[in-house]
């Protein structure tokens, strides 16, 4: 090896030169070791960011259960509208029936049920129907496209933390899932009198706001 100063020739691995004294080789080796010391060893993922990971895995699981119930009295009301459609001359309504619960991915079936029982009623003569029927067929289509938003975001959001990639995904559906969880609450309300159901979207958001939480510790951490 040459010195790069004097270009004087030197024994290989020199640290210094015996004619000029200039340091050799020190300052390209130092950086890199102080790198590989600052990362975690193994590349392991902290407690919390396993928490946001499971949390989220929980919020997924509640999200596919049932949160609307109906009254069994409207479940058994069926025959009955469909045969008083048919007396009136109102045609067959035998293709509408209320299930007896409903999870926010089929909240448009409850709004085309509640639809066809809304369009008997102002055929005999209520007042309001198709305004009441367009706003719960918002809320339920609100309800459901929330949700389906805030699931996919916690599936990338559980991705990124267990990769170390970002919190980002998880905060973001924690924000979505309180938004879904508002709608649902809104077309709870309207809906009261034939079912209801509030625990599930409540723990949804309430899931979805932890997993956020523990995500954004562990990524501070």
């Amino acid at each position: 090896m040459f010195c790069p100063k004097c270009g004087n020739q030197l024994p290989d691995g020199s640290a210094f030169c015996g004619k000029c004294g200039v340091q050799l080789g020190q300052s390209k080796t130092a950086a890199p070791t102080a790198r590989v010391s600052s990362a975690r060893p193994g590349g392991s993922v902290s407690p919390a960011s396993i928490a946001a990971a499971v949390l989220a895995a929980i919020a997924i699981i509640v999200s596919l259960l049932g949160w609307f119930d109906v009254y069994p009295g409207y479940t058994s009301l069926t025959s009955y509208v469909d045969q008083a459609a048919s007396f009136l001359g109102l045609g067959s309504f035998s293709s509408f029936s209320f299930g007896e619960a409903y999870a926010p991915w089929a909240l448009p079936g409850f709004a085309g049920t509640f639809s066809e029982y809304a369009s008997l009623y102002g055929a005999l003569g209520g007042s309001d129907a198709d305004a009441i029927t367009a706003i719960v067929a918002i809320a339920c289509w609100a309800c459901t496209l929330l949700w389906a938003v805030a699931a996919v975001l916690l599936v990338v959001g559980v991705i990124g933390v267990l990769r170390g990639s970002g919190c980002a995904p998880m905060l973001a559906a924690a924000v979505v899932a309180v938004v879904c969880a508002v709608a649902f609450l809104v077309f709870s309300g309207m809906a009261s009198d034939m079912g209801e159901g509030t625990m599930m979207p409540s723990l949804f958001a309430a899931a979805s706001i932890a997993a956020a939480v523990c995500a954004f510790v562990g990524r501070r951490a």
